[in-house]
C-alpha cells in the first residue's frame, strides 16, 4: 500500500552536497517522520578534483535521482559543502540582534579568507561569559563565500529545483536528532555529536537540542587514506577500497561481556536504543535513532595507535573537549554518537572512544523515519542497514525554509 502523502507535512527535498556523495532526502513531516523517497549517488574522482566536472555530474545526476527515486514536487532545502563552510566561535559585545551581526562581521575580517560582506553568515548563540573582566556573548559563527552559495543555488535551478531553503551542516545534524531530546529532562543531556567525513571531521557539542560548540576538524577519510597508502605501499585508490573493505570489522575479539556474539554485531550496527531504563523507556519507535550504548565502547587494552593522523584526530576532539569544559565547567560530556560515512569504521570509532574515555553509539537517523519505507523509491539506499550519512539529509528536510 503506497503512503497518501498531505502536503502540509510533505517536506522539501533534503540535498546534502557532500564530499563523496550526493544524498536526497524526502520525508511526511509527524512526529514519526516517515521516508518517502531517498537516493545517494557517489563522486567519482574527477568531480572531487575539478570544479566545472563537479558541476556538470552534479547536474546531471540530480536530475536523474529526482527521476529514478520518484521525489514529490520541486522545493529543495540545501546544505553547503562542509570543507567551504567557516565555523568559529567569537565572544562579542553585548547588544541586540543588529549589534552582534555587525559585532560578527568586523570580528571575521582577517579570520575568513575573504571580506566577511562578501559571505552568507548565521549566527548561534551559545552563552553569556566573563572575559578581561566584562560580560560577553559567546556565539557560533557560520559563514560560507556567497559565490559559493550561488553556485549551488545555479546547480539546483538548472536541475529544475526551487530552493527554499540553506543550511549549516552542524544545524541540520541536530535537527536530525532532535527527537531525542523533546522531554524537559533531556535537556540535561550533553552529547558530542562526531560527523566523521570524507574532507572534515564536524565535532558538535549540545545540552539537549540545543548547540553549544562547533568545529570543522581539517582530519578525516582522505587523510587516512593517503597515510594508509603510504604505509603499505599502494596507491591512493586502493587504499581507499581497502579501507571500505574493512569498514564495520572492530579491533580484535574483546566486547563488552555482557552481549553474545549476535547481540555484538546488532550493537555496533543496530539502530535501537536497547539499554534503556524501563522507567525512562519510550516506546521502540520513538527511541529508535542510535545504537546501544555498548556499541562502541572502548575495548580492550591491545588497540593499536591508529596512526599519526588518528591521534591528530583525537587531540583535536580533546581540544573541543575542553574548550567546552571552560565554557560550562559544570557540564560533562554525557556521551558520543558518530556519524557520517567514515563512522563505518568502527575500529577507528573505537579508539577515539577510548581515548576520549566516554561511551559511544553509531548514529541512524533514518532508523525511525524509514520504517514505513518498505514502499518508497531508494536509489542506491537501503534502509535495513544503518544510514548513519543521511544525518544532514533529515534535518534539511525538518529545518524551517529560510529564503
Amino acid at each position: 500500500m503506497g503512503i497518501r502523502l498531505a502536503k502540509t507535512n510533505l517536506s522539501p527535498i533534503g540535498l546534502d552536497f557532500g564530499s563523496e556523495c550526493v544524498r536526497m532526502l524526502q520525508v511526511i513531516n509527524d512526529d514519526m517522520p516517515r521516508v518517502i523517497a531517498a537516493a545517494q549517488a557517489e563522486l567519482p574522482n574527477e568531480a572531487r578534483a575539478d570544479v566545472n566536472s563537479r558541476k556538470q555530474f552534479l547536474e546531471d545526476t540530480i536530475v536523474r535521482l529526482l527521476r529514478e527515486g520518484d521525489f514529490k514536487g520541486r522545493r529543495v532545502a540545501a546544505s553547503m559543502p562542509a570543507p567551504l563552510t567557516h565555523v568559529l566561535h567569537l565572544r562579542l559585545n553585548r547588544g541586540d540582534n543588529a549589534f552582534l551581526d555587525a559585532e560578527m562581521e568586523e570580528q571575521l575580517r582577517g579570520r575568513v579568507p575573504v571580506d566577511p560582506t562578501q559571505m552568507v553568515t548565521r549566527r548561534v548563540d551559545v552563552a553569556e561569559v566573563m572575559a578581561n573582566g566584562s560580560a560577553k556573548q559567546e556565539v557560533i559563527a557560520m559563514a560560507v563565500r556567497r559565490s559559493v552559495v550561488m553556485h549551488h543555488v545555479d546547480i539546483l535551478k538548472r536541475a529544475g529545483l526551487g530552493v527554499v531553503g540553506i543550511h549549516c551542516e552542524p544545524v541540520a545534524i541536530l535537527e536530525a536528532f532532535g527527537h531525542l531530546f523533546r522531554r524537559e529532562r533531556d535537556k540535561e543531556k550533553t552529547t558530542l555529536f562526531i560527523d566523521l567525513g570524507l574532507q572534515t571531521t564536524k565535532a558538535i557539542i549540545a545540552h539537549g537540542n540545543q548547540m553549544v560548540f562547533a568545529k570543522m576538524i581539517q582530519v578525516a577519510g582522505e587523510h587516512f587514506d593517503r597515510q594508509f597508502a603510504e604505509e603499505l605501499g599502494i596507491d591512493f585508490a586502493e587504499a581507499r577500497q581497502r579501507r571500505r573493505d574493512q569498514a564495520g570489522e572492530p579491533l580484535g575479539e574483546e566486547a563488552p561481556p555482557e552481549l553474545d556474539r549476535a547481540q555484538r554485531n546488532h550493537a555496533v550496527t543496530g539502530a535501537v536504543i536497547q539499554n534503556a531504563a524501563p522507567d525512562e523507556a519510550e516506546s521502540e519507535a520513538t527511541q529508535a535513532a542510535v545504537a546501544t550504548e555498548h556499541a562502541l565502547q572502548p575495548i580492550g587494552e591491545t588497540i593499536p595507535s591508529g596512526g599519526e593522523m588518528l591521534d591528530c584526530l583525537i587531540d583535536e576532539l580533546q581540544l573541543c573537549i575542553g574548550y567546552h569544559s571552560s565554557l560550562f565547567p559544570q557540564r560533562r560530556i554525557n556521551s558520543l554518537v558518530f556519524i557520517g560515512g567514515e563512522s563505518r569504521q568502527i575500529a577507528m570509532c573505537q579508539r577515539i572512544a577510548r581515548a576520549l574515555k566516554l561511551p559511544a553509539q553509531l548514529g541512524d537517523p533514518l532508523a525511525r523515519a524509514g520504517r514505513d519505507a518498505v514502499d518508497a523509491p531508494m536509489v542506491n539506499v537501503d534502509l535495513r542497514e544503518p544510514q548513519p550519512s543521511f544525518a544532514v539529509s533529515l534535518g534539511l528536510c525538518r529545518l524551517p525554509t529560510n529564503l
